[in-house]
């Protein structure tokens, strides 16, 4: 039976059009940068534009896993997701190959590099993106208890440090006409994007076993629910915990009064979830947030039966 979540849609719809945008920016970037390599034919813009690229198409990743499921959650390329990761391994194993490929002929031929002007200006634009985009990403995902927000950041902070250290190599060379110096910036970006490729690969091979949490931590999960649910009236339900490796993963829906706002309830859910990571340390935790209020539809708990259920 389908039920609709009031607060957690609202995060839905929040989530994808964050996502959205920084498809939409990263889309920008990719294509400044690839203008770049056009302008100057430097093998380091090119190499930077295709690292761009696998951000780009994990985000569009994350938005079709999004409206699938309706979780937010990261891509890290599990069971259902072993197709993807492998053409993208298959993908950025053939543009690296590439990229060394005119690397090797750009030191035969060594021409210079053209156009300095557009090519740094339109190199610089996509990094200016790429740094707003990082920032608001980061800000999003404190202010709005986003996971997914801010490892997206941190993978965009990775890619600005790439950026730059290639932004200086460029303008290094167009300066003294070391025409190997930007070979050899897009041979280790090569280098970089063929690793990525590598580790897309083992990670959709691997596998791990996936047992359920004992009931002694699942004990101590709800004695740790009713002392945080007591004073704040907040109920739960759907309690669930799995082992998946040496890492536990719990997940719990939420339940606030009708009157909070979603700032307050995914603060709350916030210090809920900080007080589990303390009480089990480096668990995973999945808090999804609805109105008590829905709590007393039977429809609801027809939906989750077979799961646990209390009030503070």
């Amino acid at each position: 039976m389908s039920h609709i979540r009031p607060l957690q849609q609202k995060k839905i719809n929040l989530l994808e059009r964050i996502l959205v945008l920084t498809l939409v920016l990263l889309l920008v970037s990719t294509l400044l940068k690839t203008a770049a390599g056009i302008f100057s034919g430097s093998i380091g813009f090119y190499a930077d534009a295709v690292a761009c690229l696998l951000l780009l198409l994990t985000t569009l990743l994350a938005i079709s896993r999004l409206r699938r499921t309706a979780v937010p959650q990261l891509i890290t390329f599990g069971r259902a997701d072993r197709s993807y990761a492998r053409i993208f391994s298959v993908m950025f194993t053939v543009l690296s190959l590439g990229l060394i490929t005119l690397v090797s002929w750009h030191l035969i031929d060594a021409t210079p590099l053209q156009l300095p002007v557009p090519a740094l200006g339109s190199a610089g634009l996509a990094w200016l993106f790429m740094f707003s985009l990082a920032v608001y990403l980061q800000r999003s995902s404190r202010y709005y208890r986003l996971e997914i927000l801010g490892t997206g950041a941190r993978y965009l902070w990775l890619g600005i440090l790439t950026s730059t250290l290639i932004l200086l190599a460029v303008a290094l060379t167009f300066w003294t006409g070391w025409s190997w110096l930007d070979a050899l910036i897009g041979f280790l970006q090569a280098l970089v994007l063929l690793y990525v490729a590598y580790q897309l690969w083992t990670r959709s091979a691997a596998t791990q076993p996936r047992v359920p949490a004992s009931a002694e931590e699942l004990r101590e999960l709800k004695d740790l629910l009713h002392h945080f649910a007591e004073p704040r009236q907040i109920s739960f339900s759907a309690i669930h915990g799995v082992r998946i490796g040496e890492r536990l993963h719990f997940t719990v829906i939420m339940g606030v009064p009708e009157t909070w706002t979603v700032v307050k309830a995914q603060r709350s859910a916030d210090a809920l979830e900080q007080e589990i990571l303390q009480h089990f340390g480096g668990a995973r935790v999945e808090i999804h947030l609805e109105s008590s209020e829905v709590f007393q539809d039977p429809g609801f708990h027809q939906e989750h039966v077979t799961r646990e259920d209390f009030r503070g």
